[in-house]
């Protein structure tokens, strides 16, 4: 399935809460830089229209609008330096695909923010539901327990084992089987989060190489390599959760 397919399906199935990188319309506004610069647009038809690999003619057709044979990569700094000025509507453009994907970026990153603050405190509650239930173990409630027995304690596992094999069978099934319910619901959310992450990032990923492909390094206001903003969405607090989720 084509990824513009997919992310269309993806945006419908979960609703308009989620914001989503502005996949369609960083596409047009592409095609629009491809027309004023004067490619041929071949690479955009339905095609080539998501996928990654094939070569755009766009590169030769507008090295031959400007005269200039296709410049290999050890000469595209020349290129750019010998470059006529760009057009004021070119360089718009490009001004107005980068501000929109920053503003999407922005949007997602928020989104992701507050996905993970509410997963924190799932998990804040489900190990809280443990320590009640005598299943989890703070390192106060461990010490504290260790200074009252009458033998030392070297290994701390083999000692929270101990512990809770001291309680009725009946009692940890019940409080286990709650654990798992609550465990279940964070896992089921944390994983929609990771896929939520995942589509922007393929979306970002492929709109940035359309761009790379139809707009001549010589022509660029900005390297697409330089682009980092949508790195945030994999923010430490996120980092942090998965650690704790295994």
């Amino acid at each position: 399935m084509r990824f513009g397919k997919r992310l269309a399906e993806v945006t419908r199935d979960r609703g308009t809460s989620e914001p989503y990188v502005s996949y369609k319309e960083l596409k047009h506004t592409v095609s629009k830089l491809s027309g004023l610069i004067g490619g041929s647009g071949s690479g955009c038809g339905a095609a080539e229209e998501d996928g990654d690999e094939g070569a755009s003619s766009l590169d030769e057709a507008a090295a031959a609008a400007w005269g200039v044979a296709r410049p290999h990569a050890s000469a595209l700094a020349a290129a750019a330096a010998q470059a006529p000025p760009r057009a004021p509507r070119l360089e718009a453009h490009q001004r107005e695909f980068f501000r929109r994907l920053d503003a999407d970026v922005a949007q997602a990153k928020a989104f992701v923010q507050g996905a993970v603050s509410a997963l924190e405190v799932q998990v804040g509650d489900w190990q809280a539901s443990a320590i009640v239930a005598g299943i989890l173990f703070t390192p106060d409630q461990l010490e504290e327990i260790s200074a009252h027995l009458p033998f030392q304690v070297d290994d701390q596992q083999v000692f929270i084992d101990w512990l809770l094999s001291l309680q009725p069978a009946d009692q940890t099934s019940a409080a286990k089987s709650g654990l798992l319910e609550k465990y279940s619901a964070f896992a089921s959310s944390l994983n929609a989060l990771l896929q939520y992450i995942e589509v922007n990032l393929t979306a970002i990923r492929k709109i940035l190489k359309k761009f790379e492909k139809k707009v001549p390094v010589e022509m660029r206001i900005q390297n697409v390599r330089d682009y980092k903003a949508h790195h945030d969405l994999y923010m430490p607090a996120m980092q942090d959760l998965l650690v704790t989720a295994v």
